[in-house]
């Protein structure tokens, strides 16, 4: 073994990197901590419980927070119509763009718009149906957590 001691690493100097404003850094209390490091000793606080339990309090906050974030208010009549027929509208009119781009390439002038059309229109109908089919799974995961109201009896007679 050469018989070096953590005494004789602190003497050896340090070369500065990078520009000449750093050179000041490898002075002062950084050295000293580097001491205390190569001996073994950290020089790291304890965490004070009260630090800990702020500081858990805090991360819980925003985890409720972002949590919030991600729940989606209740959809509108009106926000629900307006995407019904924004599907719809979206597939006729990229069905019909397809058609009447064939009919430029083949010169067969409304061929392809009309077969095209429809097909769009088809497309349209079953992203309707599957975005009702949706909206309405949702609508039973919210309320599957509340209480169902109570029925009122009829009063008519049969």
């Amino acid at each position: 073994m050469l018989g070096i001691t953590s005494a004789m690493l602190d003497t050896i100097p340090i070369a500065s990197y990078g520009p000449p404003a750093f050179a000041a850094s490898h002075e002062g209390p950084h050295r000293e901590s580097l001491r205390r490091r190569s001996s073994g000793a950290l020089n790291l606080p304890s965490p004070d419980n009260g630090d800990l339990r702020d500081l858990g309090e805090r991360i819980d906050e925003v985890r409720r927070r972002e949590e919030s974030r991600k729940l989606r208010p209740p959809a509108t009549p009106a926000g629900i119509v307006l995407r019904f027929g924004t599907e719809l509208l979206a597939a006729i009119i990229a069905g019909v763009a397809i058609g009447w781009g064939l009919d430029w390439v083949f010169g067969t002038r409304p061929v392809f718009i009309l077969v095209m059309f429809f097909f769009g229109a088809a497309a349209g109908i079953r992203n309707v149906i599957a975005l009702a089919k949706e909206i309405n799974e949702q609508a039973m995961r919210d309320l599957a957590g509340k209480p169902v109201p109570p029925t009122v009896a009829d009063d008519e007679e049969d």
